[in-house]
């Protein structure tokens, strides 16, 4: 299948949810005391095929309800190979960074956390294996960001502390 097809299929399904959405949520239901965050992201991958994420608070045709339970933050990763490092920023605004639990498990990143009835969780593959112990997480003005050396790692899990 060629990409054009696959953003053109992207988009009638994303066209399709987005009226679920807006007929059967928000005007039949309005609940308006927890927030709504949904979006897609889209770029071009490393090996030139675009690559389509959604964010935000999980849709009722994937069993949620809007404005309810978790939400997967919005986030991006970028890794600088000159450098030797990986790059992970997440939008979480309203949190206290107490709130906020990062770990490593495997190959993955799991951003988890609640605050006022809000609670969010996002596991974030990476294409690079990572140095566990150099890993640090920052968390300022509503922005969390991770740095991590790239290196062949083992497979411990561990938990990182939130600065």
């Amino acid at each position: 299948m060629d990409w054009f097809e696959e953003i053109r299929r992207f988009t009638r399904n994303m066209m399709r949810e987005l009226d679920e959405i807006f007929n059967d949520e928000l005007l039949t239901e309005p609940s308006y005391e927890k927030p709504f965050v949904y979006g897609y992201t889209v770029f071009i991958g490393p090996n030139g095929v675009p690559v389509i994420r959604e964010f935000g608070t999980p849709l009722k045709t994937r069993g949620y309800r809007p404005g309810r339970g978790r939400y997967e933050p919005y986030h991006d990763v970028l890794v600088d190979k000159e450098k030797g490092l990986v790059t992970i920023t997440v939008e979480i605004p309203g949190v206290d960074k107490q709130d906020i639990t990062v770990k490593v498990e495997g190959n993955n990143i799991r951003i988890k956390g609640s605050t006022k009835g809000r609670e969010f969780e996002k596991i974030i593959p990476l294409n690079s294996e990572i140095d566990k112990e150099s890993i640090k997480a920052t968390y300022k003005n509503g922005i969390l960001e991770i740095t991590a050396k790239i290196q062949t790692a083992d497979s411990d899990s561990r938990e990182i502390k939130v600065e």
